[in-house]
């Protein structure tokens, strides 16, 4: 192995010890990610950051130049990135003017303010690496597989996707109408019984089911099965399935990280 390649072994499994890497603990007063409890919240972004560790290593990948985070909030994950990576260049791309101009101020970002729809989203150029937690959980089928195709269009070759999804944790959460934390469904996920039969029904017949929230018409609710989600890529992308795991973010959401062959 060459210098060049332990250097960035070295830098990646910096991933899987989070708290040894100095985050910043400062909250945007307006980010609604952060609910008054410091520790859950750094708790997620430790979460996102073992994932895409664990993904990097085992994928080769080499010290990232470029990271997209999408959606970037107020940078919950955005600021583990920042501590692992002080010289990667970051982009935030978020719908909220105010969320990317704080990713700006507070880490360094590329603000790219967009609305979340493939159509009109314009990437610069190609990511090292694509952090993508909790948007294709929210996704209808159409829009689910143009961000799959848009994020394999713009990972530079060698590059790391990862994306996570509702999987069968969530889909169970749904059917028995409440968590394992005490939440009901209609406060876990905004849905009423009637939606959540539709949602749930669907997935159980295709392996993919969706439902709009109340009043907001393309934006949602997405269950997505794991053997649904690696035929889309191994059917509709050029991404070499790196590793997937059930559950894997904040012990809800599905992880699966893809690779861009070199």
């Amino acid at each position: 192995m060459t210098t060049a390649n332990l250097a960035a072994v070295g830098s990646l499994a910096r991933l899987l010890t989070p708290s040894s890497l100095g985050i910043s603990t400062e909250i945007a007063p307006d980010d609604g990610m952060y609910g008054g409890n410091l520790e859950h919240y750094l708790s997620v972004c430790h979460s996102a950051l073992r994932c895409l560790g664990a993904s990097a290593l085992l994928a080769g990948s080499a010290e990232p130049g470029r990271i997209l985070d999408l959606p970037s909030g107020h940078g919950r994950v955005m600021r583990g990135l920042r501590a692992a990576f002080p010289r990667a260049e970051l982009t935030a791309c978020d719908p909220s003017v105010a969320a990317v101009e704080e990713c700006r101020r507070a880490f360094g970002a590329v603000p790219l303010a967009s609305p979340l729809d493939p159509s009109v989203l314009h990437l610069d150029g190609r990511y090292d690496i694509v952090w993508c937690g909790s948007l294709f959980t929210h996704l209808d089928l159409e829009r689910w597989r143009a961000f799959l195709s848009l994020f394999d269009r713009h990972l530079a070759p060698g590059g790391l996707l990862v994306f996570t999804t509702h999987g069968r944790k969530a889909h169970k959460w749904l059917r028995d109408g409440h968590t394992e934390y005490g939440l009901t469904a209609l406060q876990m996920y905004g849905l009423d019984s009637v939606l959540i039969r539709s949602l749930v029904a669907d997935a159980d017949k295709t392996g993919f089911g969706y439902v709009d929230f109340p009043g907001h018409r393309g934006h949602g609710v997405s269950l997505s099965t794991l053997p649904f989600v690696v035929e889309e890529v191994q059917r509709h992308t050029s991404l070499r399935l790196v590793t997937t795991t059930e559950h894997g973010w904040d012990n809800h959401h599905d992880v699966i990280a893809c690779a861009k062959p070199g």
